[in-house]
Parts: C-alpha cells; sequence; structure tokens
C-alpha cells in the first residue's frame, strides 16, 4: 500500500517536504530574530522595506546592542537564504539558481541601510 501512495505522488515530497521544512525555519527565524528588532526600531513587523533594508544592508547609526542583534539577524537570515539557494540549485539547476541569485543580487544592490537615532554614527 505504502509502494502504491509513493507511485502516485511521484517527485512531490522531494520537492515539497525540504520546500515546507525552509519556510517553517524562515519563520522561525523571522520570528525569534526580526520581531524584537522591529519592536525596538518602532517599524510594524510586517513593514517589508524596514526589513529588507536591515536585512540587506544593515543599519547605521543605533546602540551597539542593537547592532548586534541586526548582525545575529542577518547571519541568521544568510543561513536561511543560503539554504534556499542551495535547495534551488538541487531542483531547477544552475540556470534557476542563476535567474534567481542575479534578482535577490538586486534587490540587495539597491537597497540602502536603514537610518536609526540616536547611538554612533
Amino acid at each position: 500500500m505504502n509502494e502504491l501512495i509513493l507511485d502516485l505522488l511521484g517527485p512531490f515530497p522531494l520537492f515539497f517536504a525540504p520546500l515546507f521544512i525552509w519556510v517553517a525555519l524562515h519563520f522561525f527565524v523571522w520570528f525569534l530574530y526580526w520581531q524584537p528588532i522591529a519592536m525596538e526600531l518602532g517599524v510594524s513587523f510586517w513593514d517589508r522595506s524596514a526589513s529588507r533594508r536591515v536585512l540587506f544592508r544593515g543599519i547605521r547609526g543605533g546602540s551597539e546592542a542593537l547592532r548586534s542583534k541586526v548582525k545575529t539577524c542577518r547571519l541568521a537570515f544568510m543561513a536561511s537564504h543560503v539554504g534556499f539557494f542551495a535547495f534551488v540549485f538541487f531542483m531547477m539547476g544552475f540556470e534557476g539558481f542563476a535567474y534567481l541569485f542575479t534578482l535577490f543580487l538586486a534587490a540587495v544592490v539597491l537597497s540602502k541601510p536603514y537610518d536609526v537615532e540616536g547611538g554612533r554614527a
């Protein structure tokens, strides 16, 4: 019976299981690291512009404690993105990886650091 189910599913578990695990880990990192930083910066948790600027380029100004939190958050998200791009490379090959990495790189290059009031500049 189990072989019949696996035959009916085909390659879907191979694709969706790692994707589901990656999304779950990404949300865990999102709530664990980004939420306290967003509260400290006074921005909405769902503010995509602020999160993109903080995650891709960091912050300008702010206290050393905030800088340390942002550095940890950026490293956690970097690890999450590396896992995603490894999955893309495995499933889609070099062409899919190159295409998505180009779009990701454009978002990184076009973003600017988030300016924080107070602290050292």
